[in-house]
Formats: structure tokens, C-alpha cells, sequence
């Protein structure tokens, strides 16, 4: 080192991070978020064990010997339980998504201040029955409003065929 070089103070070495003004060091996310990324509580955790048992079972020794057909038969079986569980995961986590409001309007433009959560209807769909939680808006003497149903396009009722 020359004299030069041992007058110099070295500079420390800082990185600049920019957070977002809304960040705060004090806040922590909300220990339902901090649930729901654990894989047993995310809303795709049916659909994902669907699909590691389905890989299992065709990776097993048993499969191997099977014919086309059987597993042709297993796949789509299992495989309409597997899209069924993803529709239900979508639902669900449509429906931890939804914004409470203290009333809503209806189409005479009254509000509806009776607010009503986790109203559940079954949904019949192309892989299967699955469930939709939903937020219902009502007053006496009024008809009830599911903003969901709305969302989603779901007819008013389900009719089973005779």
C-alpha cells in the first residue's frame, strides 16, 4: 500500500432498497395470509394431493402392469377429480377475496344493510359438485343480493331434471 492509500478511508458498501410507501417495518402480514401459503391450508392443496397421488399410483409397480385401457379409465377418472378440485380451489380462493361492504344497493335502489357471510350453494359443473361460500345482501321484504352469484354468472336457482 502506498502513503496514499492508508490516508484514504474506505466508503462502506450500501445498497438503497426503495420500498413501497405503504410498507411498513412494524406491520407483518396478517397471520391469514402467512396460513393460507402453508401448502396443507392453500386453497389448491386438495387439487394438488389429487395430483401426487395420481403420479404415485402411475409410477407404482401395480400401473405397470395394467393395460392401456385400465389406465386410460384411471387417468380420466381421477383426472375429472383433479379439475374438480382446482374449480373448487379457484372458488375458494374467489372467495377469500371478496370485499364486505356495509350495504349495497338493489335494482330499486334501496340498500340492503343485512350482511350474511359464508352462505354456501352446491354448483354442479362439468368435473363435479363443488361449493360456493358466498356474501348475501338483504333486508326484510327484499329480495337478497349474492354479488358472487353475479361474478360468477350463476343462474338464480338450480333445477334438477325430473
Amino acid at each position: 500500500m502506498n502513503n496514499e492509500e492508508k490516508g484514504k478511508q474506505e466508503e462502506p458498501f450500501v445498497i438503497l432498497i426503495k420500498l413501497p410507501k405503504t410498507t411498513s417495518y412494524h406491520k407483518r402480514p396478517s397471520m391469514n395470509l402467512a396460513y393460507l401459503n402453508t401448502p396443507e391450508i392453500s386453497f389448491f392443496y386438495g387439487a394438488n394431493k389429487q395430483l401426487s397421488t395420481m403420479v404415485s399410483h402411475l409410477q407404482s409397480s401395480e400401473s405397470k402392469v395394467k393395460s392401456h385401457g385400465d389406465i386410460e379409465h384411471y387417468i380420466q377418472q381421477e383426472g375429472f377429480e383433479l379439475l374438480r378440485c382446482l374449480f373448487q380451489g379457484y372458488l375458494d380462493q374467489l372467495k377469500s377475496g371478496q370485499t364486505i361492504n356495509k350495504s349495497v344497493l338493489n335494482s330499486q335502489g334501496k340498500p340492503l344493510y343485512c350482511v350474511t357471510k359464508n352462505i354456501s350453494r352446491q354448483l354442479t359443473t362439468l368435473f363435479g359438485e363443488v361449493t360456493v361460500s358466498r356474501v348475501r345482501y338483504g333486508e326484510p321484504n327484499e329480495k337478497s343480493i349474492f354479488p358472487m352469484d353475479d361474478q360468477l354468472n350463476l343462474a338464480k336457482r338450480k333445477f334438477l331434471a325430473d
